[in-house]
């Protein structure tokens, strides 16, 4: 399947822009990650004085930069990729493996996105303690943030239903890719040609 990034325009353009925004947001967690276990490291082993929320607020951003990358994992063929039934057997057949393969990935991450979604709201009622230590000792308050865990639970959703959208377009363009008529180049593998760092992007 061609880039998404090879679209006409505007949707060209909004996937320049998300691509841009995920971007910045690797940035900003990964390096906040990295400076909050640096800090932890210098205060446990040389102020012997250990952060109490450094490892928590750190799970948190894991959390996070692994859900919302997982779509752009997928379109860059990063996931872990299994052909072993689609090498051996046609085109057509091959494609139905596929379709019935994705369509159960499909439905699996649609079902992630309705009940993560009913599970991250049936916490909101529960607080981040990581939230409350570091505003009290940011402000000296004695009043907590009281920060609710609906948005630590929220990478879950958000996090499947990128993925889910990846998912589609990619798929369509499978289709649409089948449906071609076959050219003399065209491969028969249904999983298709490999991307740039060789990975397949199959079941």
């Amino acid at each position: 399947m061609a880039s998404l990034s090879t679209r006409p325009r505007p949707f060209g353009v909004l996937y320049r822009l998300y691509q841009r925004i995920l971007s910045v947001l690797a940035v900003l967690l990964v390096g906040g990650t990295v400076v909050i276990m640096g800090t932890q490291v210098f205060f446990r082993y040389v102020l012997n004085d250990s952060l109490i929320w450094a490892e928590e607020v750190c799970g948190y951003l894991l959390v996070w930069t692994t859900f919302l990358f997982l779509g752009r994992a997928f379109q860059n063929g990063e996931l872990v990729v299994v052909n072993a039934v689609l090498d051996r057997i046609g085109r057509r057949a091959g494609f139905v493996c596929l379709l019935v393969g994705y369509g159960l990935v499909i439905a699996f991450l649609g079902m992630l996105v309705v009940y993560g979604y009913e599970f991250a709201e049936f916490n909101t009622i529960t607080t981040v303690p990581a939230a409350d230590f570091i505003w009290t000792g940011l402000t000296g308050s004695d009043t907590p943030l009281d920060m609710s865990a609906f948005w630590i639970y929220l990478a879950l959703p958000i996090g499947c239903g990128i993925l889910l959208v990846h998912i589609l377009f990619w798929l369509c363009g499978r289709i649409m890719d089948y449906l071609r008529p076959a050219g003399p180049g065209d491969p028969a593998d249904p999983a298709g040609p490999t991307d740039a760092a060789g990975s397949r992007r199959g079941i």
